[in-house]
């Protein structure tokens, strides 16, 4: 029977992906507990699908992320037009009429952009990053959100908890993203002459692109060529996130297990030693060589630890 390329493209993924690597980058994600994930719109979106499912199975449904994307070429001409600005006199800014004017376009486009998606602002948010090798990286992003004035923007943007974490779309396939509308002209390393990447500035600056729906052509490690949608990529992705988080979540449950047991011991013991030793002055009778004064103590040391652990095990449950 002939497999599906979906089925192809998940053995694909398990071959280009180490499995240890990918869980290992999962947990950073889940330690961080974000509210909000931002996407490099490039490899990390298809990435991104994997995450995203992984995410649905190993947190409750209520904490499960928001997902953006953004594009960091757009990200990097909206401070190339801001930043010279940032460091001119007044009197030199009234000569710089059009700069001034498209760079307040592009912020009152970014506050928009910024303003739909981040609600809570105290809230813990990761940028998941697929491009740091390249330079095309979204650590712009990063400083934008901890430092809004380098962009221009106000202190209302201001995030207090925002980490940048490698994704794992190294090696990996990613899908077409920018939509081919004109020949890009921007110049510099990210892409000068690229007909992918379109030139937007101004009111026209888009901070996401259009994902395309035709196919792709992408060549296995075995060397085969297979003809496939971004909606298949996309799947496939999904397929495996699942797989993976379903293995950490076994995982997080062994744990959450095993620190009940060792909780509910510690409750037992301290609730049990603290009840014996403050008996034992009530009634008189000195335990050893300790004094009454001792036996209290312990005794109320004992029974606030073994209180504390009990509280900890039922809120676990």
């Amino acid at each position: 029977m002939n497999k599906s390329n979906v089925d192809r493209l998940v053995e694909e993924i398990r071959l280009r992906h180490d499995r240890e690597r990918v869980k290992e980058n999962l947990r950073a994600v889940y330690k961080a507990r974000p509210k909000y994930i931002f996407l490099t719109e490039t490899g990390a979106i298809p990435t991104g699908e994997l995450l995203k499912e992984a995410m649905k199975i190993m947190l409750p449904k209520r904490d499960v992320p928001l997902f953006y994307r953004m594009d960091p070429r757009r990200l990097m001409q909206y401070f190339d037009d801001w930043e010279p600005l940032l460091y001119q006199p007044e009197w030199a800014l009234k000569d710089m009429t059009k700069e001034v004017n498209i760079a307040n376009a592009e912020k009152t486009k970014m506050e928009e952009y910024l303003r739909k998606r981040i609600k809570d602002t105290s809230a813990p948010i990761v940028i998941y990053d697929d491009e740091i090798a390249t330079g095309v990286s979204m650590y712009q992003l990063e400083k934008l959100l901890l430092r809004p004035s380098a962009g221009g923007l106000g202190e209302e943007f201001k995030c207090s908890n925002v980490e940048r974490i490698n994704s794992i779309a190294s090696g990996g396939m990613s899908y077409p993203i920018a939509k081919i509308t004109e020949k890009c002209n921007i110049p510099g390393s990210f892409g000068g002459g690229s007909p992918n990447i379109p030139f937007t500035q101004g009111d026209r600056i888009r901070f996401t692109g259009s994902i395309k729906r035709g196919k792709s052509e992408i060549k296995l490690k075995n060397g085969e060529f297979l003809n496939v949608s971004s909606k298949e990529i996309a799947t496939a992705y999904k397929q495996f996130g699942r797989e993976v988080g379903q293995e950490l979540h076994e995982e997080l449950e062994r744990q959450k297990s095993l620190e009940q047991k060792v909780t509910s011991v510690i409750a037992t013991l301290g609730l049990g030693a603290g009840i014996f030793f403050l008996q034992s002055n009530l009634t008189g009778n000195a335990i050893s060589n300790f004094s009454n004064n001792t036996n209290s103590f312990i005794g109320i040391g004992s029974l606030a630890m073994g209180l504390i652990a009990g509280f900890f095990w039922l809120r676990k449950k």
